[in-house]
């Protein structure tokens, strides 16, 4: 595959200095406005930096192709995602992250995937009976969707249903926290080496006490698995082991992913 390869070669170098701005603050609209306005693949100058936005799947599947044979990385980016992700796989480097995929991947069998499939249409038909349960009118329709992921998140993650957790609303707050503070903590790092997000001091503030947070709620959850296993996907990360070389993740790589 050389679709970025032989694309690059053609693709003019843009100057998009407010659109590259508004990704601090919006990121979703930026991301948005630049592919609309100039294709899949835009090449970007800002100041002394050289940014690459990458749409297409066919370009997305290259850049991962090229990262697994370790001819393109993000290792400048480890800083910025290491108070969320840690050494986890999103953020691993190559040795650990070659372990970690080895050990992790084998858990997403057929069975498995089975038996999440049943979690999400359990919980996407409990979410459309409320939805239809509603008095005629408006809602918002993304916002719907969001709880409807982040409690299929759970289940899958945790085993428990967001509804019978005693800290269940403060835990999906925390995780909206953390999804409006992550792309700004990273964009600001690509483009300003972090010092822009001093601009946005409350957001940053609120980022990292939300990452506090699901941290140590997650940290609970590790230890409950230790008397209580199940199917969920901690248990089974907790559980896995490389036959041939009897490695395991440790309590601190579990957190991290």
């Amino acid at each position: 595959m050389v679709v970025l390869r032989t694309q690059l070669q053609t693709t003019p170098e843009q100057s998009l200095f407010f659109p590259i701005l508004q990704l601090i603050s919006s990121p979703d609209t930026a991301l948005t406005t630049i592919h609309k306005n100039y294709g899949d693949l835009v090449s970007v100058r800002f100041f002394n930096k050289k940014l690459l936005f990458v749409c297409h799947p066919a370009q997305i599947g290259e850049v991962y192709m090229l990262e697994a044979k370790g001819l393109l990385g993000r290792d400048f980016l480890y800083e910025s995602k290491k108070s969320l992700f840690g050494n986890g796989l999103v953020n691993s480097k190559p040795d650990l992250w070659v372990n970690q995929r080895r050990l992790i991947k084998p858990l997403f069998t057929r069975e498995a995937m089975s038996e999440w499939e049943k979690v999400i249409t359990d919980e996407a038909k409990v979410k459309m009976d409320s939805l239809m349960s509603m008095k005629k009118g408006s809602f918002n329709l993304l916002s719907a969707l969001k709880d409807l992921v982040q409690q299929i998140f759970v289940k899958v993650l945790f085993g428990r249903s967001v509804d019978t957790l005693t800290n269940g609303v403060s835990l999906t707050k925390t995780i909206d926290i953390i999804g409006d503070g992550l792309l700004p903590t990273i964009v600001t790092e690509i483009i300003s080496n972090g010092q822009l997000m001093w601009l946005m001091l409350s957001k940053k503030r609120k980022y990292q006490v939300a990452v506090k947070e699901l941290t140590a709620f997650i940290n609970e959850e590790i230890s409950r698995k230790r008397e209580l296993p199940g199917h969920d996907l901690i248990s089974l990360m907790k559980q896995a082991q490389i036959n041939k070389t009897g490695y395991s993740m440790t309590e601190a790589l579990l957190k991290d992913e």
